[in-house]
C-alpha cells in the first residue's frame, strides 16, 4: 500500500487514519504514490476535486483471485470469469417511509418516477450525481469514465454479485475492524490465524442473525 514516503507494510501505519484511511489513499494515488487503487466508481465525484486530468488516465481492471473451478459453486461461474470481470452492485437505493402519510409516500413515489423519466431528473442522475441508470445499465456515454467502465463489463457480461447488503446487523463493520485490528498489523499469518478469522465471522454472523431474529 503506497504510504507519503513508500511503501507502507502491515503494521500499525497500515491501519493508521492519518496513512491507511480512505481520503489518505486517494491523496496518495492522485500524488502518483500509487500504482493502483482497490476502489469503485464511486471515488469518481472526490477524484475530480483533487485532480480532473487523472481521470482519462484511469480504468477498472479485475483483482486477480487464487481460485479454481472446483472452488465455485455457482452455476455457468468459473475461475476464468472470476479473474476477467469485476462485481457490479447496487449500493444503495430509495426508501419511501411506511410511516409517513399516505399523500407523502404518493408525492415521494411521484418523485422518483420524475427523477428518473424526466430529462432534468435524468441529467441530474447521470451527469451531476453519477449514478449509473438501472434502465441503461450497458451506456457508456457517461461523463463519469468508471462508470463506463462498469457499462462496459455489465454490456460483456456476465459480472459477479456483492449482496453486502444482506449481511445481518452491523457484520460488515463488525468483522471488518476485528481484520484489521488483529490481522492487518501482522506482516504474516499462521494457518492458526486463518482459521480462528473464520471462526469469529461465522460466530458473529450466526450472533448477528440470532439478533435480529431472521
Amino acid at each position: 500500500m503506497a504510504g507519503k514516503n513508500g511503501a507502507v507494510k502491515r503494521g500499525p501505519d497500515f491501519i493508521d487514519s492519518a496513512t491507511g484511511s480512505y481520503d489518505a489513499s486517494l491523496a496518495n494515488f492522485v500524488a502518483h504514490k500509487g500504482l493502483f487503487l482497490k476502489q469503485g466508481n464511486w471515488i469518481y465525484p472526490n477524484l475530480l476535486k483533487l485532480d480532473k486530468e487523472i481521470i482519462n488516465t484511469m480504468d477498472l481492471i479485475p483483482v486477480k483471485w487464487p481460485v479454481q473451478d472446483s472452488d465455485i459453486k455457482i452455476k455457468d461461474r468459473d475461475a476464468k470469469l472470476f479473474n476477467t470481470t469485476i462485481p457490479a452492485f447496487v449500493p444503495n437505493y430509495f426508501i419511501i417511509n411506511k410511516q409517513a402519510s399516505k399523500k407523502q409516500q404518493e408525492i415521494a413515489a411521484d418523485f422518483l418516477a420524475w427523477l428518473y423519466t424526466s430529462d432534468r431528473g435524468k441529467k441530474f442522475l447521470k451527469e451531476e450525481a453519477g449514478f449509473i441508470m438501472y434502465n441503461d445499465l450497458k451506456d457508456t456515454t457517461s461523463p463519469n469514465k468508471l462508470n463506463n467502465a462498469v457499462a462496459a463489463y455489465v454490456a460483456a457480461g456476465p459480472t459477479l454479485g456483492n449482496p453486502f447488503d444482506g449481511t445481518p446487523g452491523s457484520f460488515n463493520d463488525t468483522i471488518g475492524d476485528f481484520l484489521k485490528k488483529n490481522y492487518m498489523t501482522k506482516e504474516k499469518w499462521t494457518e492458526k490465524d486463518y482459521d480462528d478469522y473464520v471462526d469469529k465471522s461465522v460466530k458473529t454472523w450466526v450472533d448477528f442473525k440470532e439478533q435480529s431474529g431472521q
